[in-house]
């Protein structure tokens, strides 16, 4: 018995002497995998994503990392929102427009005439996308989806093949490329046709003349490449953008550390507001790219001013009108929004 227990002690003294003496293992890092459709030169990856995956990187000491698949390597635009869902990728790029079906209400950020820049829209839309907003409730919550941070396109330009673009009746039965949805009801209210495409499909759709041309920010004119197909743009006429939401699927959510989920979320909140102003900049620095390419701005005439504001004003009513025959609570969506947007200056 004696030699027994002195065998016990000496087992015990010599584990607490290993527990107290062997370091505690690291905490093991955490990959996620991020898909979207963009190219790495689009000003969203640039400007967004990429701040993103460095401020995540840095708040959580290096613990996080995000790994990057652009260009649709992982999935389609259209396929995005699905991936998440499913959890074949943690976080992906969702655009509202491509998933209508399944968010009708969130393509509301696309509405023409609403707000006057990328700082100005991404505040706006984010107070109904994410946290406690109507959207993140009404429709995030509904599709299992969380929205970690959006980014709002600056609004949206017609450009041209044709070598002069100086009225809106000029558009008339040109085939334009848009998202889709409200941006092509704009479109067609205008007289011109448009086209569903996503960004991928762009540049040879323009050299092969699919389409006569597109409608498309300054930015994504020029690091697509596009400024070397077209000839001509009409300015004055703010046919709204989009939402570019970097999402993750609920159930991957859940199942990360609160420590990590708010790492995530305050990377966004950061990202939001330098990407967004770095974006607006990075407009005016397009403009200027294109106007030196050669391509000419057309102001579109004072005295077609009220057509197209009727022709706007009607899409948005439209928007509004056929969603609340899906869901009552189209109303107080459009009641947020035109909230949020007259609560920011810009």
């Amino acid at each position: 018995m004696k030699i027994a227990s002195k065998l016990t002690l000496i087992a015990a003294l010599t584990g607490a002497l290993f527990a107290t003496s062997t370091p505690a293992p690291a905490q093991e890092k955490l990959v996620l995998r991020a898909a979207d459709y963009l190219s790495p030169t689009h000003y969203m990856i640039r400007f967004g994503v990429k701040h993103w995956i460095d401020t995540v990187s840095k708040m959580s000491n290096g613990r996080v990392e995000i790994r990057h698949f652009p260009s649709e390597q992982l999935g389609k635009a259209a396929d995005l929102l699905s991936l998440v869902q499913a959890g074949t990728v943690d976080v992906s790029g969702v655009i509202p427009s491509f998933v209508s079906e399944r968010m009708p209400l969130s393509t509301i950020g696309e509405l023409p005439d609403h707000y006057r820049n990328a700082c100005h829209g991404t505040k706006a839309t984010a107070d109904l996308l994410m946290n406690d907003g109507i959207l993140a409730k009404m429709e995030q919550d509904s599709n299992n989806v969380v929205v970690l941070w959006t980014i709002a396109t600056p609004s949206y330009t017609i450009f041209s093949k044709r070598d002069k673009l100086a009225s809106i009746d000029a558009i008339k039965g040109m085939k334009l490329r848009t998202l889709g949805g409200i941006m092509s009801a704009s479109i067609e209210k205008l007289g011109a046709v448009g086209v569903q495409m996503a960004s991928p499909e762009i540049y040879e759709s323009l050299s092969r003349g699919t389409v006569d041309g597109l409608v498309y920010t300054h930015s994504a004119v020029v690091s697509g490449g596009m400024h070397k197909l077209v000839k001509s743009a009409l300015s004055g006429i703010n046919f709204g953008g989009a939402n570019f939401n970097y999402t993750m699927g609920k159930q991957r959510w859940n199942s990360l550390a609160p420590d990590v989920q708010k790492i995530l979320l305050a990377a966004g909140r950061e990202t939001m507001k330098f990407a967004c102003a770095e974006i607006d900049k990075d407009t005016e620095v397009a403009r200027k790219k294109i106007v030196e390419a050669g391509i000419q701005f057309f102001e579109i005439p004072a005295a077609e001013k009220p057509r197209v504001n009727k022709a706007l004003d009607e899409v948005t009513d439209d928007w509004v009108r056929d969603r609340a025959k899906r869901n009552k609570a189209a109303g107080d969506v459009y009641k947020a929004y035109r909230a949020a947007i007259a609560k920011y200056p810009d």
